[in-house]
């Protein structure tokens, strides 16, 4: 981790900032009574959160539904929505935004799952950053559905920072105490949104999925606006292709293996750890 931070010189406090300044242009908006006429119907099913959460163990539940097919990381969502957003010295107010503009995003969304999954009639779209523009792809797509997987931040950047992701990404995985400040930036968005829009996304946390995973998948399949099928119970027997680092967790059944792996490093992680506590994420 040394070396590749040495090679891949990263400030977090940009990232911070980024987060503030988008706060700031989302907010001020009227939410609930922005009018978008022309609006998709198209209900695509966003899964998102930090990486290594559970994001792909969620995904292949919803994508083991006979309705849906899973289409992965595209990403295309969340970049369309920040542009929006861009103005030439930062991002703009959304409040600004033409609701026309919001029907386009939503359309051009819409006709590039056409193209890529023909047929379809649901699809998941796991695409970890949706939190920072949650809103906006709800009014470009009112029917979209926005799953917010949780887990114990011990765990979920323990496991960032003992892997390796592909070249130019993520690159705040290196050094423990940016792992955890940008973890604070993520528990920003989303505690963002639940002050506005509490009841657009469905929160669910890995470790009671994990330990109880027939009620949490219920809820789950629930929140996602369909009928229940026991197929999202043995997910592992689906065989669709999975490009994440969970690739091989996602072929097994539910484990509780991976809780509190953190604790086995002691104060190996003591700079992860105390920057927890400082942002008020851990109390022990």
């Amino acid at each position: 981790n040394a070396l590749m931070r040495k090679a891949n010189p990263y400030d977090i406090a940009e990232r911070e900032d980024q987060v503030a300044r988008l706060m700031e242009a989302l907010a001020g908006m009227d939410w609930r009574g922005m009018q978008v006429p022309d609006a998709t119907e198209a209900a695509p099913i966003f899964v998102t959160g930090m990486p290594r959460s559970g994001t792909t163990l969620v995904e292949q539940i919803i994508a083991s539904h006979s309705r849906v097919t899973g289409a992965g990381e595209l990403a295309d969502g969340t970049v369309s929505a920040l542009r929006l957003l861009i103005a030439p010295k930062g991002f703009r107010k959304a409040s600004s935004i033409p609701p026309a503009d919001f029907a386009t995003l939503g359309q051009d969304y819409a006709a590039m799952i056409r193209n890529r999954f023909p047929g379809a009639d649901r699809i998941t779209d796991k695409s970890i950053q949706t939190y920072l523009t949650l809103g906006l792809a709800k009014l470009a797509m009112p029917n979209a559905r926005f799953i917010v997987v949780r887990r114990d931040p011990r765990d979920t950047l323990l496991s960032i920072y003992k892997n390796v992701f592909p070249a130019g990404t993520h690159l705040y995985g290196y050094d423990q105490v940016d792992l955890a400040r940008h973890y604070t930036t993520f528990v920003r968005m989303i505690e963002f949104w639940r002050g506005l829009v509490p009841d657009w996304f469905h929160e669910i946390q890995y470790e009671d999925l994990v330990s109880d995973p027939e009620p949490q998948s219920r809820a789950l399949i629930a929140a996602c606006g369909l009928d229940w099928e026991e197929a999202c119970l043995n997910f592992h027997q689906n065989t669709r292709k999975v490009e994440t680092l969970s690739v091989f967790q996602v072929r097994q059944p539910i484990s509780t293996g991976s809780v509190k792996a953190w604790a086995r490093y002691g104060d190996r992680l003591a700079p992860m750890l105390d920057q927890l506590r400082r942002d008020g994420h851990i109390k022990d």
